[in-house]
């Protein structure tokens, strides 16, 4: 008996080579995203130094120069960190993207599974058929044998 042979068995394989091209695509866009997120903790924590520093001139006598330099550094700051929200909100929309193009491209090679799956049962049934019917032929063979000899004695 012939081994089981899918006959989609290189659509199978181009629906994994795009589920797997998906997935690389989703890791991409989810470390670029990480990295808008970072970017901008970076920015919130300079911009939380940056209003420390401010204060703590209000502590001691400072001149007006220095508070307008830490003044124009905080509203940099608060424009970069709206900058990266902005970023951020784009990173995320890309990932949502990513991720529907690989929940796509995850159906289209389970339904090839399915349909594996189903032929390869098909088979196995098929082939328990062939199996059995040529046991029952031995058997009638058998039996036959024995029932001419029986008849030559």
């Amino acid at each position: 008996m012939k081994r089981f042979q899918f006959k989609l068995d290189a659509l199978l394989t181009i629906r994994e080579r795009q589920e797997y091209e998906a997935l690389r695509v989703l890791a991409d866009r989810q470390r670029i995203l990480m990295n808008e997120q970072n970017k901008k903790n970076i920015l919130e924590k300079d911009l939380k130094n940056s209003i420390m520093r401010r204060e703590n001139l209000s502590e001691k006598t400072a001149m007006i120069q220095e508070y307008r330099v830490e003044d124009v550094f905080i509203q940099g700051q608060k424009k970069r960190i709206e900058f990266s929200v902005r970023s951020i909100q784009r990173a995320e929309k890309w990932v949502n993207q990513a991720m529907m193009s690989y929940f796509v491209a995850r159906q289209r090679k389970n339904v090839i599974d399915k349909l594996k799956e189903k032929a390869k049962f098909e088979y196995k049934v098929e082939s328990s058929k062939k199996e059995q019917k040529a046991l029952d032929d031995i058997y009638v063979m058998r039996n036959v044998s024995k029932l001419m000899e029986g008849d030559r004695e």
